[in-house]
């Protein structure tokens, strides 16, 4: 079985010969029931494989990944696996590591054990997550070329219901991005169809967060909440407790939004075992924060600054200087309504600084440092506030460097 996965020559010289005398074996390329046995045996050999590709360092990877045995379906698939698992921690670098080690096992497949059209489907998805990944590097042109590449792929594969809602899924994050909002708007809605044709309805539940960012953005907070009632009922946590995690976080945040704090703290405290299982650094600050948007809304202030202090600091230290302005917004509201104006000046300036240095859209720019002058006159409101906080997360994202 290994053998004809790596393409052994003799292996499918006496295969073909098998159907020449008229065995009635037919070749893999016909006889379902052979390939997924090769599957089968794909698969218990995968996690070996990828347990000695993940212990070598990245320099080295290249050249181990030469040997045949590890030119294998479910060795591709556990290497996107890997790679989407690290751009969901937020570490795009090893993401891309991780893709460039499973185009050395994809271009190595063999076409007569998985089919011609199939190879396609894989080039699909690769081109998919590789397009997500420039997207989420602000790379939107390049993100372009690689979802235009993929459609050109999927021309060509099997025309599988999942692996085409997951392109226009993913492609309907950049049209997000890129605030092309009927164009994402509509992808979303054909993803959300295509998995539940496939009979996926926790699939559909992931894509169903994708318009619920979408409903967000355009400030429909209410329906938002109602979509993520229904996401988090179709997700299934066993199955992808990120993803399970992911979408009661984000429910639990749009609760708060929309005022029902006692029903999100309740919420919040049920999770916390969901929380625990992700001992992660900024799965652990984003659930800091959302600790400290909860006291602020019960009006627990010392405990809400300490913990909104706690997380700015460490997404500072994670260079991640757009989560730390939004956890500083927050701050800002809880300075706002004490009557700590001086404090308050003191944190809208080093907004302003922070961001002098960064590549920044000009009207987000704007906005902050009418922000910090409204401070200096205590004139700061909570709709001032929302609206910087909108413009630093959902607004445009030309970038260009205040002058």
């Amino acid at each position: 079985m290994e053998h004809l996965a790596g393409g052994c020559d003799r292996c499918w010289s006496t295969l073909e010969k098998q159907k020449e005398e008229g065995d009635p074996i037919q070749t893999i390329r016909d006889d379902v029931s052979i390939r997924r046995l090769l599957f089968s045996a794909e698969k218990e050999l995968a996690a070996a494989r990828l347990e000695e590709i993940e212990s070598t360092p990245p320099p080295e990877r290249s050249a181990l990944l030469k040997a045949p045995r590890f030119f294998t379906r479910a060795v591709f698939d556990g290497l996107l696996d890997l790679g989407r698992g690290a751009a969901a921690r937020g570490d795009l670098e090893e993401s891309e590591r991780w893709y460039d080690s499973s185009l050395g096992v994809l271009v190595h497949l063999e076409p007569r054990l998985y089919g011609a059209a199939s190879i396609e489907d894989q080039w699909v998805k690769l081109w998919s997550l590789l397009g997500n990944l420039r997207r989420l590097a602000d790379d939107f042109a390049g993100a372009d070329a690689a979802f235009r590449t993929a459609h050109r792929h999927r021309e060509s594969g099997t025309g599988d219901l999942v692996v085409n809602a997951d392109l226009v899924s993913l492609e309907a994050s950049l049209r997000t991005d890129q605030r092309r909002f009927g164009e994402a708007e509509s992808l979303v809605q054909r993803a959300v169809e295509l998995f539940l044709e496939a009979g996926d309805r926790h699939l559909a539940g992931r894509a169903l967060l994708k318009r619920v960012n979408l409903l967000h953005q355009q400030g429909k907070t209410v329906e938002a909440l109602q979509l993520l009632d229904q996401a988090v009922e179709w997700i299934e946590a066993d199955r992808e407790p990120r993803l399970a995690l992911i979408a009661q976080h984000n429910r639990i945040n749009m609760m708060c939004i929309n005022g029902r704090v006692s029903e999100a703290r309740e919420a919040f405290d049920a999770s916390r075992s969901l929380y625990e299982r992700f001992d992660e650094p900024l799965m652990n600050l984003r659930q800091r924060w959302l600790e400290g948007r909860l006291a602020l809304e019960e009006g627990a202030t010392e405990i809400a600054e300490a913990k909104l202090e706690s997380a700015a600091e460490g997404f500072l230290e994670r260079e991640s200087p757009l989560l730390w302005a939004l956890v500083h917004l927050d701050r800002a509201q809880l300075l706002a309504v004490s009557h700590r104006h001086r404090e308050l000046a003191t944190l809208t300036a080093s907004l302003v600084e922070v961001f002098q240095s960064q590549e920044i859209h000009r009207e987000t720019f704007a906005a902050l440092s009418l922000l910090h002058r409204s401070a200096l006159a205590q004139r700061v409101t909570t709709s001032m506030l929302e609206e910087v906080a909108r413009l630093l997360q959902f607004g445009p994202r030309t970038q260009s460097k205040p002058s």
